[in-house]
């Protein structure tokens, strides 16, 4: 396990020498949340789940560079429980877990972040790709907004998990913001040792280079996010075993427009139907923001490829939640859930709908 008192040492290591430790020359800022999600599932066969996380965020920041870290706790799913067998029901489950599927505490992410000439960036290490692309003002974070985790982010861009990237980022104007990213094709949990030596494999002839572009054209008003992105990691043709060589590609749009205490946003996607089971994503979402509530509406509507060796119907999911913030730091947030034809982990599990009722605690310091 990692120890905070042992992360503090490594960042005095890497300090720059003559710089002493004290309050003022060690700017060392820490941010941490914990979520706990309760769900029920309105059908027979499946338990309720309670699932939590927790997420510390380090930050050494110097006149030069940024030094983060993210140090990640999650709990074990219940095999039978809605997160396990609807992963996209609960974006907050499961993210960080053993080669046995058991809950653990995890380093997510390790980079270096360095600022260029004309308000560049360059970051370096072990990143969450998620974290800068396909991003949004409402749909974007498991902990506050929508859980579902087709909400979070789209599903049909092949993201990697935590995995050892560059990212570059260059404002070409006040108003658009162009990212790139190139990473390994295979993060902590693609591996099925799940470990960090796995990482370093980079001669294994399935795995590839993951890489993305963005462009976001935004203002107070709203934005919109066009990119493009490519997996050239070996996949299996969906409709042939013995094709083994295809790539995944796509495209995405995202954009988002906001009118004093309403906001509304869309997000539309594709990808390569004989290797991705979700071809096409498209989803609308609203949230009104009061003084201490907050209210969200989504709904999404995925194609799955005709590609599959069995029929699947398109799926479609629907969520609703009240966020009630308790105070500075609290928040709870009941929502309820359907959906329609959803892909399910395991075996044994056919209904057409299922509906949820979940309920939401959140702390954050």
């Amino acid at each position: 396990m990692f120890q905070m008192r042992n992360f503090v040492r490594v960042l005095l290591c890497v300090m720059p020498l003559g710089v002493a430790a004290s309050e003022e020359a060690l700017p060392l800022k820490f941010d941490f949340n914990a979520t706990a999600i309760y769900q029920h599932a309105y059908v027979s066969g499946l338990d309720n789940d309670l699932n939590w996380s927790a997420d510390l965020f380090a930050h050494y920041l110097a006149d030069n560079y940024e030094l983060n870290a993210h140090f990640e706790a999650n709990s074990t799913p219940k095999r039978k429980g809605i997160a396990y067998v609807i992963g996209q029901s609960n974006a907050d489950a499961g993210t960080a877990l053993s080669r046995n599927d058991e809950g653990r505490l995890q380093l997510s992410e390790f980079y270096i972040s360095v600022p260029l000439e004309f308000g560049s960036k360059v970051s370096l290490g072990l990143l969450d790709s998620t974290a800068y692309f396909d991003t949004s003002r409402i749909t974007n974070d498991e902990n506050s907004q929508f859980i579902a985790s087709d909400f979070v982010n789209s599903p049909v861009i092949d993201f990697p998990d935590y995995a050892l990237a560059v990212f570059i980022e260059h404002p070409f104007s006040l108003t658009n913001t162009t990212r790139l990213m190139i990473s390994s094709t295979n993060g902590l949990a693609d591996n099925p040792s799940r470990d960090y030596s796995s990482l370093f494999e980079v001669n294994d002839d399935t795995k590839g280079i993951f890489s993305i572009l963005e462009t976001q054209w935004h203002n107070e008003q709203g934005y919109i996010e066009l990119g493009v992105w490519l997996h050239n990691g070996d996949h299996e043709a969906l409709d042939n075993p013995e094709s083994k060589r295809l790539k995944n590609y796509g495209a995405y749009l995202t954009g988002g427009r906001n009118l004093n205490n309403h906001k509304l946003e869309v997000r539309a996607g594709s990808s390569n139907e004989r290797v991705s089971t979700a071809s096409s994503f498209a989803s609308i979402a609203y949230a009104y923001a009061a003084k201490e509530w907050t209210f969200g509406s989504a709904y999404g509507y995925t194609k799955t490829s005709k590609y599959l060796n069995r029929v699947h119907d398109n799926v479609q999911e629907l969520e609703v939640y009240g966020r009630r913030q308790l105070g500075k730091h609290w928040s709870l947030t009941p929502s309820v859930q359907c959906f329609k034809h959803p892909l399910y982990e395991p075996a044994g599990f056919n209904d057409d709908e299922i509906w949820t009722a979940n309920l939401r605690a959140n702390v954050v310091f």
